[in-house]
């Protein structure tokens, strides 16, 4: 069970998502509500916390806030691979919970509302799966939408 720091309510549901943080992982574009998007930052090295979760890297402090720093590779079932230059934090900011995400690299901030939702395929695995909600093509490119309210809860449980 990974303990998240505490914030402020979120501002809108899941449905009313417009702007999306486009993340890549592993080759493969994801997406982040915008709106829970607080800030980005480079990689620094966490302070490792014993007993931690494979995929709870440490503990980081931002700007006085203490944060859990959570591999998105290893949540989506990635192999672990090496921080490298273009390597980013995501500070996550999403109902009573803070985070940052460590994520590949990010790509751009882009409004998907104009396009169709897809569902996910069928031979997805379903350790990711279960994190994503649906597809979208921006610029013929599968992008992976993440439910946020999934993965904190995941987290939070250790499921």
């Amino acid at each position: 069970m990974v303990a998240l720091a505490a914030s402020g309510p979120a501002t809108k549901q899941r449905e009313q998502e417009k702007v999306y943080l486009i993340i890549c992982l592993e080759g493969e574009f994801y997406g982040l509500p915008g709106n829970y998007v607080r800030e980005i930052t480079r990689w620094r090295k966490p302070t490792l916390v014993p007993g931690a979760p494979p995929a709870l890297l440490g503990i980081l402090n931002q700007r006085g806030v203490v944060l859990p720093v959570v591999d998105a590779r290893l949540l989506l079932g990635f192999p672990e691979k090496p921080v490298v230059r273009e390597s980013r934090y995501i500070i996550i900011q999403f109902e009573d919970a803070e985070l940052a995400l460590l994520v590949d690299n990010v790509r751009d901030l882009s409004d998907l509302s104009d396009l169709p939702l897809e569902p996910l395929p069928a031979g997805l695995e379903a350790g990711r799966a279960r994190f994503l909600f649906a597809i979208v093509r921006l610029n013929n490119e599968p992008v992976a939408l993440l439910d946020l309210g999934v993965i904190i809860k995941a987290l939070r449980t250790g499921a």
